[in-house]
């Protein structure tokens, strides 16, 4: 019988861009309900960082154990991928040894594109495309694999430190299976990680839902999506905190999510659209993004194609000139419908 090997370490390239936000996150205000529950948040700089994916195939689980009954919305990560990599974010129950167990909660797929390193490192916000509902005292696993190429997980400190729960790896070529890193010496026992709850108030949840689950859903039953409830139809908010204004167009078969993003640190202004599907296949418009009069840039098409998956949210960017002085509150959006 072969020895088992220890985790895996994974070493990023780190670039010196600050990112300002990432996909759809949760954005600060006095109406929302969402707090944080639980967390490890130290994390070192200096050492190798645990793989995610790769030639060994690691994934890496936390088991947590809820404080809040709620809907868990959010779950930051100190976290880097490379370009061509997916980082896949599962919520699963806990088994009768306390490992990870095989029923999936919730599954979130990030592009890697939106994980690049950071300098300094940072957590990463994810938000939960199906926010799993948690009782107090409810224990559950944080799940992370990788494909198409590998990620970094920033270590947290050598021996203990969340006692409410453990760190996991399993890796090739150890047999498949949960090993817990407090089996191994000078290794961190629990990974850095954050959870957001959505708590309940007088009934009402601080997330946008609808009514009735999709039967691939597992329906009846309201499904809470990533978008705080307080987002207005059709106008723009402004999230101070993380200095990007959001537009959203909220139709029964779809979400089209627009931010503007100004330039930070000489790097180039964007423009990113997300769009979430909430039947199969929807049929969203081409947006035309033209530029204002005068202001020596080219208009630009997204376009989100066809074939959405319901709850798989896509993404799109509109970079713009870091040279040019472009206010991004004068670009305009035109929708062009398909003919049905």
């Amino acid at each position: 019988m072969n020895a088992q090997q220890k985790p895996r370490k994974h070493r990023p390239k780190v670039s010196t861009v600050t990112w300002v936000g990432l996909g759809l996150l949760l954005a600060v205000s006095a109406e929302a309900t969402v707090v944080l529950d639980q967390e490890q948040p130290v994390f070192a700089t200096d050492a190798p960082t645990h793989a995610i994916g790769g030639s060994s195939e690691q994934m890496l689980s936390q088991t947590v154990t809820s404080g809040r009954r709620g809907r868990l919305v959010q779950v930051d990560l100190p976290v880097a991928c490379s370009e061509s990599a997916e980082l896949i974010v599962k919520i699963t129950d806990v088994d009768a040894s306390g490992r990870p167990g095989s029923a999936v909660l919730s599954a979130t797929t990030v592009p890697g594109s939106m994980l690049f390193a950071t300098d300094p490192p940072a957590f990463r916000s994810i938000v939960l495309s199906h926010p799993p509902f948690l009782d107090t005292g409810d224990s559950f696993a944080i799940v992370l694999e990788a494909e198409g190429d590998s990620c970094g997980l920033f270590r947290g400190p050598v021996g203990e430190a969340y006692s409410r729960g453990s760190a996991f790896f399993d890796a090739r070529p150890n047999p498949p299976g949960w090993l817990a890193l407090k089996g191994f010496r000078d290794t961190p026992y629990d990974l850095p990680f954050k959870t957001w709850v959505d708590v309940p108030s007088g009934g009402r949840s601080g997330f946008c839902s609808i009514p009735t689950a999709p039967p691939h859903l597992g329906g009846p039953g309201p499904v809470f999506l990533p978008f705080p409830a307080w987002t207005p139809l059709c106008r723009c908010v402004e999230d101070r905190g993380i200095r990007e204004a959001r537009c959203g167009l909220f139709l029964p078969d779809f979400f089209l999510v627009r931010e503007l993003l100004p330039p930070v640190q000489g790097q180039a202004a964007q423009i990113h659209w997300y769009a979430m599907a909430l039947t199969d296949n929807p049929a969203l418009p081409r947006i035309l993004e033209s530029p204002p009069a005068g202001s020596g840039l080219q208009g630009q098409t997204v376009d989100f194609g066809a074939n959405l998956t319901a709850f798989k949210p896509v993404s799109r960017t509109v970079a713009i000139s870091a040279a040019k002085d472009v206010d991004l509150e004068d670009w305009t959006v035109t929708y062009e419908w398909p003919d049905k």
